[in-house]
C-alpha cells in the first residue's frame, strides 16, 4: 500500500462493503512565475518532490529545502542521478506576498534547480483546491493590531510542513517528514525509485 494512501482501519466485524479511502493528490492548476497557467501534466513522466511553503518562512522552510538539496547532493554521489528523474517543486501558499522576484530569489538560496509555482492570490480558489487535495493546512496570522509604515498588517503562515514524492504518473508515492535527516531522505527516495538490485 502506498504511504500516500489513507489506511483502514481494521476491524473484527465482518466486512459488508468496501470503503475507498480518500487519495492524497490529483490534478491541480497554477501559475509559473511569468504568469502562465499550468497542470500537473508540465510534470508527467518525471518523478518529484514537492513542497508547499512561503519565502518570508523564517525557519521550517529555509530548513527544509535546505535538507532536500541535501539529500539530492548525496544522491548524485551514490547512484545515476539522471535514472531518477527527479525534479523539486516549490508551490507557494502565500501568493500575495511571494511574487516571481521573491520566489527566484528565495529558490537561489538553494544549490538545485526547484521549479516555483504560486497562485493568484492567497484565496485563489485553484490554489484552495490544491491545497486541499494534499491535506494542507495554510492559515494567515496577523501579527500586529495596526498596519505598519506601509499600511499593511504584517503576518505570517501556519501550514503543513510535509514533502510528497509523487511519480512519473503523478502519484503520490510516499511523504517525507521534515524531522528526516538528509540521509534519510535520500534513502526514501532510492527506494522508493530505483530497482531492488541497484
Amino acid at each position: 500500500r502506498p504511504e500516500c494512501e489513507k489506511p483502514s482501519e481494521e476491524s473484527k466485524e465482518p466486512v459488508t462493503k468496501e470503503v475507498t479511502m480518500p487519495q492524497i493528490g490529483g490534478p491541480w492548476k497554477l501559475l509559473d512565475l511569468d504568469g502562465n497557467p499550468v497542470t500537473e501534466k508540465i510534470l508527467q513522466g518525471h518523478n518529484y518532490l514537492l513542497y508547499f511553503g512561503f519565502c518570508n518562512c523564517p525557519d521550517v522552510c529555509p530548513q527544509t529545502l535546505s535538507k532536500i538539496a541535501k539529500a539530492m547532493e548525496i544522491l548524485g554521489k551514490e547512484v545515476d542521478i539522471e535514472k531518477l528523474n527527479l525534479k523539486t517543486v516549490f508551490v507557494t501558499v502565500d501568493p500575495d506576498r511571494d511574487n516571481k522576484k521573491r520566489i527566484e530569489e528565495f529558490l537561489s538560496l538553494f544549490n538545485i534547480p526547484i521549479i516555483g509555482l504560486r497562485a493568484k492570490s492567497n484565496d485563489d480558489p485553484d490554489l484552495r483546491e490544491m491545497l486541499n487535495k494534499y491535506r494542507i493546512f495554510a492559515n494567515k496570522i496577523e501579527l500586529a493590531d495596526k498596519p505598519n509604515s506601509k499600511g499593511k498588517i504584517p503576518y505570517t503562515i501556519d501550514h503543513t510542513v510535509i514533502t510528497y514524492l509523487i511519480d512519473k504518473d503523478n502519484k503520490c508515492i510516499r511523504h517525507l517528514s521534515p524531522t528526516l535527516a538528509a540521509r534519510d531522505m535520500a534513502n526514501i527516495i532510492k527506494e522508493a525509485l530505483l530497482p531492488k538490485s541497484q
